[in-house]
């Protein structure tokens, strides 16, 4: 298969004279059929489309379209294949993909979902037919898509049409076209943001809202709408006579208590259906240092909570976990996965969520206590699986809508076990196929040293927070480099000191 990688800019040169369709039938023919129906595991797969980056032809663009991304069932080679064709430029290329995704995906509206996403970054007219249609969409997880696109695009018509989709009747949409508004960052779209932050029913929607009108006015305040009416009409009032008011004069009225989120670890969590997925493996078990001094001066929302009685892993999640439930509405439904080589959920029954009350929030806190075991290794894909797997009854359209919102995944380790050990590629490409047409949001917390990329890459897919936890002491480590840049000069400093001492050593007379 690595041959076949590096061939391939040799025999593109070969065939410099011949015609595209010949060179198309020529490579096909010659490498790639043998090679697909052969191929038995998904990481051969995908190294056959990463060798497409370079063929940007019609005639590629429609194999990748109906291959992979139609009939493949592995998400890391569909999503290899959406980012292949993302990379192509060429306009008879894209009219093929769109021709074919127009004429092939008509039936299946979760992959049409995921192939709207090989048209985002293409900003040509003929690439945003698709995106236009997958706005005005029957299905909300196509128009979820198509949100995510237009954010990418930041077209004028596309984002008129966002804007229209902010009153669509499913969460999902609402809560996906505020995420695109506050990727084309237009200060001007504020008015339209803020009725839903006052006004929505869904606390992920109001959450979106918060995070859009921080972007969009480049304060922090927090997640209170009394703050930020007063602030608003403040500006509303400075604007100069006879120049036009770009946000309208009208404020909105607040409906009912607006929801406040908790907060885990320094991430703000706020959702109407939250899954707390913890690890449990037998490394949570291990000694967490604190210094105590520091957390005495520190603020109440930024120090460690029950730092005095927290000696392990284990017990300051325990803790992060008991301030963020008191601090969530009685409104919120939760669930819990714990996760080690083998899956505790609760509830055991994972038709349903619990409601966040007194009662339900002791009941999980004790079983943290005395119940369940920490012990084993991790698995992290399964985990992933158990929490998105919550829901209602057993018809995938209810699954779609009653469903989780928001996962607030932590762990101290690698994925060690389950059937995507050491494969963190592949569990961030589920996760993304998955998420994508749900407007899923998946927060990360790594405690220590941990699976940084996948970590971040799994918060960053979902437009979710990543943060990193650090008990006293911690240093970086030559793994951690990419996440530590400012220690990443010391690092190579220090090394660069050793060779020279080295050298030093070994000449005559040292």
């Amino acid at each position: 298969m690595g041959i076949l990688r590096r061939a391939l800019p040799v025999w593109l040169l070969l065939t410099a004279n011949v015609s595209a369709n010949e060179k198309w039938e020529r490579f096909y023919e010659s490498e790639v059929k043998r090679e697909w129906e052969n191929a038995v595991e998904a990481a051969e797969r995908v190294l056959i489309v990463r060798s497409f980056k370079d063929l940007d032809m019609p005639e590629a663009a429609q194999w990748l379209l109906e291959r992979p991304v139609l009939g493949e069932h592995s998400a890391h080679v569909v999503r290899e294949a959406i980012l292949v064709l993302q990379t192509y430029k060429r306009p008879e290329t894209i009219q093929a993909m769109v021709a074919t995704y127009d004429k092939r995906f008509k039936k299946d509206w979760w992959r049409r979902a995921i192939a709207l996403q090989a048209f985002a970054k293409n900003r040509t007219e003929t690439a945003r037919g698709p995106i236009h249609r997958g706005l005005q969409d029957k299905k909300p997880g196509v128009v979820v898509s198509a949100c995510r696109a237009a954010g990418v695009q930041k077209d004028t018509d596309l984002r008129n049409k966002v804007k229209a989709a902010l009153k669509h009747k499913s969460w999902h949409v609402r809560a996906a076209a505020l995420r695109s508004i506050h990727e084309m960052n237009f200060h001007s779209d504020l008015p339209v943001v803020f009725p839903l932050f006052c006004a929505d029913k869904s606390a992920r929607v109001r959450y979106e809202a918060w995070r859009t009108i921080q972007k969009l006015s480049l304060e922090k305040f927090g997640c209170d709408p009394a703050e930020w009416k007063a602030w608003y009409e403040e500006r509303i009032q400075s604007v100069p006579e006879g120049l036009k008011n770009p946000w309208g004069r009208a404020i909105p009225k607040v409906k009912g208590p607006v929801p406040q989120p908790g907060w885990f670890f320094q991430v703000p969590v706020l959702g109407d259906r939250v899954v707390f997925c913890i690890d449990s493996s037998g490394d949570m078990d291990n000694t967490w240092r604190i210094d105590v001094e520091s957390e005495r001066q520190k603020s109440p929302p930024e120090r460690t909570p029950d730092f005095f009685s927290v000696k392990t892993k284990w017990q300051l999640v325990r803790a992060n976990l008991k301030r963020c439930l008191n601090a969530l509405p009685p409104t919120t439904e939760v669930g819990f996965v714990f996760f080690s080589n083998k899956l505790q959920v609760r509830p055991e029954e994972r038709t349903r969520f619990s409601k966040n009350n007194a009662k339900q929030r002791d009941t999980i806190l004790a079983q943290m206590k005395e119940g369940i075991h920490v012990q084993g290794s991790t698995d992290m894909a399964a985990a992933l699986g158990a929490a998105w797997g919550f829901f209602k009854s057993g018809d995938p359209d209810t699954n779609f809508t009653k469903g989780c919102d928001t996962i607030v995944f932590v762990t101290d380790g690698l994925p060690t076990a389950g059937a995507m050990t050491n494969k963190s590629e592949e569990i961030r490409d589920l996760a993304w196929q998955v998420g994508l047409p749900r407007s899923l949001k998946i927060h990360t917390i790594g405690l220590h040293n941990h699976a940084f990329r996948l970590m971040r890459w799994l918060a960053e897919d979902s437009a979710a927070l990543y943060q990193h936890a650090q008990q006293h002491g911690d240093t970086a480590e030559p793994q951690d480099l990419d996440f530590w840049p400012e220690k990443k000069r010391k690092f190579k400093l220090a090394q660069l000191k050793a060779m020279r001492d080295k050298k030093r050593r070994k000449k005559p007379g040292n």
